[in-house]
């Protein structure tokens, strides 16, 4: 019978482990020994269970709370979802449920946990999370642009919307005048020397000129923009990186 359970046991896909009170592995299945890579990383059973599952960091208790450790502590069964390492060098969602190896009444020895690969149901969640994020953004932006007839506060309101949406630290919004000068519009959490500084911009003095004028986005760094009047006061702001992205009008 113990054969024939240890055969249901090895042929999961789940990851199966048995951990001991000095969180060293006691045992684990096929699936956890196949991802260690036994033949080019040694044996599975001995080892810290950081190590196998998490890249031989141990877990952050703020970022990535224990569940063996819980199980350890209060005897009952506890579950977790912990962000593993993958071998590609990605990351992966495990969803993991610990549970108590004990005889009788005695005090638990050894807690076996079950991993689930959650990564694709995680990556859909957040794909939606994100969806949701951007049509509400495309709706406030819509009644922004149907309740006011003013063009800076439309701007400004566009403005805020991608920020928040893209999760950056600031923005501005340039309008290109009859005179081929680029004139500040909307901005937000720019200092007020970025923005006496930056009010009008000639097409060959910043990156915002070259968008306008190609036409296509741009990312620069610090470096590449050190020689530019704009770039210092961005730098005291603590700005590294700017994204240029031309808007076009229909027309």
């Amino acid at each position: 019978m113990e054969t024939y359970w240890r055969a249901v046991l090895e042929s999961l896909h789940d990851e199966i482990i048995i951990v001991g009170r000095d969180m060293r592995l006691k045992w684990a299945n096929k699936a956890v020994r196949e991802r260690w890579d036994e033949g080019r990383n040694g044996p599975v059973a001995g080892l810290p269970c950081h190590v196998v599952n998490h890249g031989g960091k141990p877990c952050a208790a703020s970022e990535c709370p224990c569940p063996v450790r819980e199980v350890l502590s209060s005897g009952r069964a506890a579950t977790a979802l912990h962000v593993h390492p993958a071998g590609d060098g990605t990351k992966r969602y495990v969803e993991i449920v610990a549970s108590p190896l004990q005889c009788g009444n005695g005090p638990v020895e050894e807690v076996v946990e079950v991993m689930h690969d959650v990564t694709a149901q995680q990556r859909a969640q957040q794909s939606l999370r994100r969806r949701n994020e951007e049509l509400s953004a495309m709706y406030r932006v819509t009644l922004a642009v149907g309740s006011s007839l003013d063009l800076d506060e439309v701007l400004q309101m566009a403005l805020q919307t991608v920020v928040e949406v893209t999760h950056m630290d600031a923005g501005a919004i340039y309008l290109r005048q009859e005179n081929d000068a680029l004139m500040l519009r909307a901005y937000l959490n720019l200092s007020a020397e970025t923005t006496r500084t930056a009010r009008i911009l000639r097409l060959n003095e910043s990156a915002c000129g070259q968008v306008s004028a190609r036409g296509w986005p741009l990312i620069t760094h610090g470096d590449e923009e050190a020689d530019r009047p704009l770039w210092e006061p961005l730098r005291r702001s603590g700005l590294r990186t700017l994204i240029h992205i031309p808007l076009k009008a229909n027309r």
